[in-house]
């Protein structure tokens, strides 16, 4: 296949859009549309190649997977293991171990799986992450495992056969992740419902123009769709947005990826546009650029104590261009170019990097991560230990001890239900996320609301309590006399609240709705919290922990002046008030307005909080102490 520049020109414009995605969010939530367009090439490009190679008899299976092998593998294997060291130098001990997972399953072609099983690619933990971006390689690696062989089946076939049999898996990949109901991470992560992109790229290649030796022309209808599909891709990463996927989303920069690639073979005007040097550049590094610019971004964000300031995220992404210029010229080259390298100088070649990476991956990351004498950026205040550490898992054990299920799940007791018949205590189910677990451990910790109510949990969306939900049919639901429902809220469970607060109050319960979930936005180190950062800022005054303490809080209560209220909040607040249901403010009891001060930390600096929003069981058991001392619960006797 005789080289395009003007490919390469797209891989520019596709690496260009995911780097400023991972590097700045906030100017481009939709960059990840980058990874579409790769997708897109890769498929036009192995097809092309493995169609010509079938057609003059000369493709070999084991050929192929030797060149994807030096296409992939060497730039992957100096990846790892170079995020390996720079991790062991510079990230948090509990971050470093997470390494070795990551870089194994990188390593063997299932880190897509891996992470679909364990991030969501949209959360912050997932930017945390050195090696999340791996996830499209390893789905491109299991695409190239199948493809070829299915072609290899279906030689001698005529092209149209094989034209329709792309179209038809083509819009099955499609229709099983836009129709089934599958889940966004499950869709956006696994090759099922992600080949119909691939195949995108393979259905162009298989059309009958791309066998006809065409010459280029100056058409303006063929130069302004190659334009429109330029600024469709670019327009998609500008418009659509962070923190959700579905497949939806991606039709648009496929069809520019297709619109592009298929008129830049004919017009010559969009071909040199694509080709231009810059960009050209770029798409011939784009596979090291890719590589190697997720973890320095995160070693960065880890090692500055503003968590990256632009200038500092600006410098990663120079660095990353002179790194992956460096690694295009002295690593991929050579063992692209060498094809005449014998099969076992270049398996050896490959077994021996591919062992250092793993001896990298894990006999580092394990038994170092417990050795190392240093942490950096950290807190000089012996025994403070800086981010959520087992903060998370621990503010759950009291619910898990109560077999009352995990995080969101619908789940609790129901076969019993959570209620005594012969206690005369009134019953109160807090329904919700993540937050209600926080409410029910502070009530749990509150000898005002444990003399006044048997208290039970129910962990659903708010979003999804339809009047059919098997919740209304518990036998906790029936019993309950008070239902709190405290969540956190997004713009669907918003819409539902009404609803469901009705439904509430029609049952005859008493209702309230808890408000106020503090969040607070600071630059910090990756590894950190947000508490860290308002604790380094004062530990020159160590060992005084308690002036530490009333320092942190009085930063505590400013930041939460000067930031606004959510409008989901403000719109909860109004419909709970619409439908008279009590409103119960939790910033009352996190704050002592008339003192200036909002709980940060206890005397001994102690977290009340793992993140933004979440308490952690110390919290929750000061809280409680807390809602005993205010009367909160006065609305609901």
């Amino acid at each position: 296949m005789q080289y395009r520049p003007e490919i390469d020109g797209l891989r520019g414009i596709a690496v260009a859009l995911v780097i400023t995605f991972h590097a700045f969010p906030q100017f481009l939530g939709g960059g990840w549309v980058g990874v579409d367009v790769f997708f897109v090439i890769s498929g036009f490009l192995i097809t092309s190649l493995t169609i010509k190679d079938l057609e003059s008899k000369s493709f070999s299976l084991r050929e192929f997977y030797i060149r994807r092998v030096r296409r992939l593998a060497p730039a992957l294997l100096a990846t790892l293991t170079l995020t390996g060291v720079l991790g062991w130098l510079f990230l948090p001990t509990e971050k470093f171990r997470e390494i070795g997972l990551s870089g194994l399953s990188s390593l063997t072609g299932w880190s897509n799986i891996y992470f679909w099983r364990t991030l969501d690619y949209f959360a912050e933990p997932a930017v945390e992450n050195p090696l999340i971006h791996t996830w499209s390689l390893a789905l491109e690696e299991q695409f190239y495992l199948i493809f070829p062989v299915l072609l290899l089946i279906l030689r001698g076939k005529k092209r149209v056969f094989l034209l329709t049999v792309v179209i038809i898996a083509m819009l099955a990949s499609y229709v099983s992740a836009a129709a089934l109901g599958l889940g966004a991470q499950k869709v956006f992560y696994l090759l099922p419902t992600r080949a119909w992109e691939l195949l995108a790229g393979a259905m162009l290649a298989l059309s009958p123009n791309q066998f006809r030796r065409l010459t280029r022309t100056r058409s303006p209808a063929l130069f302004l769709a190659g334009l429109g599909g330029v600024v469709t891709i670019i327009g998609s990463a500008v418009l659509l947005p962070e923190g959700d996927y579905r497949a939806s989303y991606s039709l648009l920069p496929v069809a520019g990826t297709l619109l592009a690639l298929h008129t830049s073979s004919r017009d010559t005007r969009i071909q040199k546009l694509l080709a231009i040097y810059p960009l050209r550049q770029l798409g011939l590094i784009s596979y090291s650029a890719y590589l190697i610019h997720q973890p320095l971004l995160v070693l960065a964000r880890n090692a500055s104590i503003e968590g990256g300031t632009v200038i500092e995220i600006s410098l990663v992404i120079l660095a990353t261009l002179v790194l992956a210029g460096l690694s295009y010229r002295f690593i991929e080259q050579p063992f692209r170019s060498s094809e005449s390298t014998p099969i076992s100088t270049l398996l050896a070649k490959v077994s021996i990097s591919a062992v250092t990476a793993a001896i990298v991956m894990v006999c580092v990351t394990l038994p170092l991560a417990s050795e190392r004498p240093w942490q950096w950026p950290q807190v000089a205040i012996p025994g403070f230990l800086e981010g959520r550490g087992s903060l998370q898992k621990e503010s759950w054990t009291i619910l898990r001890g109560k077999n009352a299920g995990a995080n969101h799940d619908y789940s609790g007791r129901e076969g019993s239900g959570w209620f005594s018949a012969t206690d005369p205590r009134p019953s109160l189910l807090i329904l919700g996320n993540s937050i209600s677990k926080d409410l029910y451990n502070t009530l749990y910790h509150s000898e005002e609301a444990t003399r006044g109510f048997q208290l039970g949990r129910m962990g659903v969306q708010i979003r999804d309590l339809e009047d059919t939900h098997e919740l209304f049919q518990s036998a906790s639901y029936r019993d309950a006399s008070v239902v709190i429902v405290a969540s956190f809220l997004n713009s669907d469970d918003v819409e539902n609240l009404e609803a469901v607060l009705n439904r509430l109050k029609a049952d005859g319960k008493s209702v309230a709705v808890a408000i106020g979930i503090p969040r607070v936005t600071i630059n910090q180190p990756d590894s950190w919290i947000w508490i860290d950062k308002l604790v380094w800022r004062h530990q020159e005054r160590w060992p005084d922990a308690y002036e530490i303490s009333e320092r942190v809080n009085e930063d505590f209560y400013q930041l939460l002046q000067e930031s606004s209220e959510s409008e989901t909040n403000l719109a909860a607040r109004q419909i709970a008030n619409k439908v008279g249901a009590v409103v119960l403010e939790r910033l009352e009891y996190i704050c002592e307005i008339e003192k200036k001060s909002c709980f940060a930390v206890g005397p001994g600096l102690e977290k009340y909080f793992y993140d933004n929003h979440h308490q952690t069981l110390d919290g929750s058991k000061f809280f409680g102490s807390r809602i005993s001392e205010i009367d909160w619960l006065d609305g609901l006797k």
